[in-house]
């Protein structure tokens, strides 16, 4: 795409999300408000197997992780960046996924396999998921201050199956959760898993699944705490 193309794009983006009044605005807000929830909470939490304590926890980790999601777009589109939109765009689809965000979930699949093709999104098609990005995060919020969803901790002694190689591959999966590297932290959490044993470890796999990476590098801190293993400075709070 041309420099030109990209600007012209940017431009256009800013004006509908700045003045809401174009078509593509207008008729996603029409929608909204006709429309179901944009969260399915009750198919979400059943899927997932998991309480509302927990599933709160997942819409709070969301709404901080893609808060800023209108400011990305906007840089990634002015530096022609489309490795990071798509990137993003896979992450997203994952995650409003779990959370039960249908609509949203297959916005961000057409724009993740549009990106895959070496093409820029138009901003209309961006206008519009970003127009359903904040209803579900509206939606969200709305949930997680009506519930009370308070931190759990480790309910059971862990058990260390292998301790060759434990170290390194905690410390592995504490980066690639800090960095949001999907393929590592999946690679990675399948060796700790057959290193180490516990309740810890399974809510640790649920929170991934769940993309709560937050989250769970907030309960691999305590289980590396537990086994008296000293993460590294540069993911330290």
């Amino acid at each position: 795409m041309s420099k030109n193309k990209v600007l012209e794009v940017l431009s256009g983006l800013r004006k509908k999300i700045a003045n809401g009044t174009s078509t593509e605005i207008s008729s996603v807000h029409a929608r909204s408000e006709v429309r179901s929830p944009a969260l399915d909470v009750e198919s979400a939490v059943r899927k997932l197997g998991v309480n509302g304590t927990i599933y709160c926890k997942v819409l709070r980790a969301f709404c901080k992780d893609y808060k800023e999601m209108e400011a990305e777009f906007f840089k990634a589109i002015a530096t022609e960046d489309l490795d990071g939109i798509q990137k993003r765009m896979h992450s997203l689809k994952g995650s409003s996924a779990t959370l039960g965000a249908e609509d949203l979930c297959n916005m961000a699949s057409k724009l993740d396999l549009l990106c895959r093709e070496k093409q820029f999104p138009v901003a209309g098609q961006i206008a519009e998921l970003l127009a359903e990005l904040q209803s579900v995060i509206r939606e969200a919020e709305q949930i997680v201050s009506e519930g009370h969803s308070e931190p759990e901790e480790c309910a059971e002694i862990l058990a260390v199956i292998s301790a060759t190689g434990l170290e390194e591959g905690l410390q592995a999966l504490a980066v690639a959760l800090d960095e949001s590297l999907y393929d590592e932290i999946n690679s990675e959490m399948n060796k700790i898993e057959g290193k180490l044993t516990g309740s810890p470890v399974a809510n640790l796999r649920k929170m991934i699944r769940m993309y709560a990476y937050d989250d769970a590098l907030g309960l691999l801190r305590k289980i590396c705490s537990e086994l008296n293993i000293l993460l590294h400075d540069d993911i330290a709070d």
